[in-house]
Order: C-alpha cells, then sequence, then structure tokens
C-alpha cells in the first residue's frame, strides 16, 4: 500500500469516528440527557430516559425481526400482529416524550403501571409456568425503588 492510500484510508476512519462520536453525542442530547434541575430528579430522569431508549430500540428490532419473519415465513410468530408492537412503540416513545417535557415522575408512574399489567396479563393468561413473569415482577418492584421512592416500591410490591 502506497503513503497516499494509507493517508486517505486514515482520513476516511478518522471522519468516520468523529461522524459516529457527533452521532451519539446528538442521540445522548436528545433523547437521554436530563433536563430537570434538582440533582436528585436529575438522576430519575436520567435512569428513566435510558430505560425508556432502550426499550424502544428492543422493540423496533423485535418489530423488525417480526417483519423479517414475515417475509420470509409468510407468516408472524405465534399470530402476532405487527399493528400490537407499533402501538407498544408509539405508547413508550411517548412516554419518552412526556419524560424529556419534564413529566419524568408521571412517565415513570404509566411505565411501571404498564409493565405491572402486562407481566399480570401474561400470568392470567399462560399461568405462572413462565418464570420470566415472575422474574419481571422483581425488576418491577426494583425500577419503581430506583424511579420513584421507597415507599412507593413497597405499595408496588404489596400490590404484586
Amino acid at each position: 500500500m502506497n503513503l497516499s492510500r494509507k493517508k486517505k484510508l486514515i482520513s476516511f476512519l478518522i471522519n468516520m469516528y468523529t461522524l459516529i462520536r457527533r452521532g451519539i453525542h446528538f442521540c445522548y442530547r436528545k433523547l437521554i440527557e436530563p433536563r430537570s434541575l434538582g440533582e436528585d430528579n436529575r438522576r430519575h430522569e436520567y435512569i428513566l430516559n435510558i430505560i425508556l431508549t432502550g426499550f424502544i430500540t428492543l422493540m423496533v428490532i423485535f418489530e423488525i425481526m417480526l417483519e423479517i419473519t414475515h417475509i420470509r415465513d409468510g407468516r408472524t410468530s405465534y399470530g402476532t400482529p405487527f399493528w400490537i408492537f407499533g402501538i407498544f412503540i408509539i405508547f413508550f416513545a411517548g412516554l419518552l416524550t412526556l419524560s424529556r417535557r419534564g413529566k419524568f415522575l408521571i412517565a415513570s408512574y404509566l411505565f411501571i403501571a404498564t409493565q405491572y399489567i402486562l407481566v399480570t396479563y401474561t400470568i392470567f393468561r399462560w399461568g405462572v409456568e413462565i418464570p420470566l413473569a415472575i422474574l419481571i415482577y422483581a425488576i418491577i418492584i426494583i425500577i419503581s425503588n430506583i424511579l420513584s421512592s421507597r415507599r412507593f416500591s413497597f405499595i408496588v410490591g404489596g400490590i404484586i
């Protein structure tokens, strides 16, 4: 490899690194960076934004996988319609928007309530034979402690 090709390759790699770094920083500012004033509120908002962003990302990936399965096999897994996951993506994006507008406490309560309702439906539908549902109950208690308060966590634990 001659010297000019090496310089071009190094310049290309540096430009790609800078572009990726700017993209990550842009996504952080727009989706995750807390806007609250108090330190405790900033921490709660930051954690909720990370959870919701990750949740939305995973739901989008799952939606893409369902569509690929539908295109390849001509059906969806277990008869799950596309629109259900689209509604969940829109709902969690709405919670993220609500959190970004300063209403992170309402968004966290809605997030915890939604998770509780979904897991409770799963247990009523298929029973406690699904150990993941019981694990998610424990995660809901932990998330409620992190996002809200210890008292709310005890209330959620009592309801579960």
